[in-house]
């Protein structure tokens, strides 16, 4: 996998963890309590019990770094997981560094103490003091600068990660197993169509028509099973020992049996259910 596409990759993944981090994963108490100072006491009233209790700067700065770990380690899971379903090896050294500046930034953005807090002292810096302070046609100026606070953030963080990162290949006996598993899956599909109660005589024999026959467009199902095991048995006709067609033969034997039985069978129950469908 080329760096671009790598880096694009755990892009995706960390923006997705970061929304799972920032809105599922953060407590309702982190959320109203993580910007509480002493000069500024946030006052929390549980949900449940309706309890009220008062917050100053101690527990802000805890609410805030718990908000900011359950996020990270959302971030490496989530980014982790995806990064290895798709075959991206990360550094652990760079993984380690993304997440500590993920983790960092994202503290100094959220611990926003009114008036204190460094997104708005640097919105007032650059002249969006007004824009920050927006809660009116639909907007939230604070919300706003601050997800773009964290994009950028985040798109450090996903180059630092995509350093020294590698592409797992796939060994071919994986490649297989993948292909096995997403024919499967549509073997299913066919499976829960001829289970659907309304198929009638006509469908039934057009369905088996498409699976034996090699029409528009090319290849059916059954014609591709053969096609498959005749290749197999052209390479064991090369490698096998002393090349004495104890593996090929069985292989092109496999081929003709589901051609001259399987696929003769098929064609011998379509034309029972609807004769007049091979005229089509």
């Amino acid at each position: 996998m080329h760096r671009p596409a790598t880096f694009a990759a755990l892009l995706g993944l960390t923006r997705a963890a970061s929304a799972i981090g920032d809105f599922w994963v953060q407590n309702d108490f982190c959320a109203r309590v993580k910007g509480a100072s002493d000069d500024h006491p946030v006052t929390y009233e549980d949900p449940q019990t309706k309890e009220k209790t008062t917050h100053g700067t101690a527990d802000g700065r805890r609410a805030c770094l718990h908000h900011c770990l359950t996020y990270t380690a959302t971030q490496a899971i989530v980014t982790g997981l995806g990064a290895r379903a798709l075959g991206i090896r990360v550094h652990p050294g760079a993984a380690a560094a993304a997440l500590a500046l993920s983790l960092t930034t994202h503290y100094i953005a959220d611990r926003r103490v009114p008036g204190k807090g460094a997104l708005e002292k640097l919105a007032n810096k650059t002249g969006k003091t007004n824009f920050y302070k927006l809660a009116d046609f639909g907007m939230n100026g604070a919300f706003h600068l601050d997800s773009t606070w964290h994009h950028g953030w985040e798109t450090v963080a996903a180059l630092i990660a995509a350093t020294k990162a590698t592409a797992h290949s796939r060994t071919r006996l994986e490649r297989v197993r993948a292909s096995v598993g997403i024919a499967q899956l549509g073997l299913q599909q066919i499976e829960d169509d001829l289970s659907a109660a309304d198929v009638d005589q006509a469908e039934l024999a057009a369905i088996l028509r498409e699976l034996i026959e090699d029409t528009d467009p090319p290849g059916g199902f059954i014609p591709a099973v053969v096609q498959l095991l005749t290749a197999a048995a052209r390479r064991a006709e090369l490698i096998e020992p002393d090349r004495d067609g104890e593996a090929s033969c069985p292989l092109h034997e496999a081929a003709a049996l589901i051609t001259d039985n399987a696929g003769q069978c098929l064609i011998w129950a379509a034309r029972a259910l609807d004769p007049q469908g091979e005229l089509a």
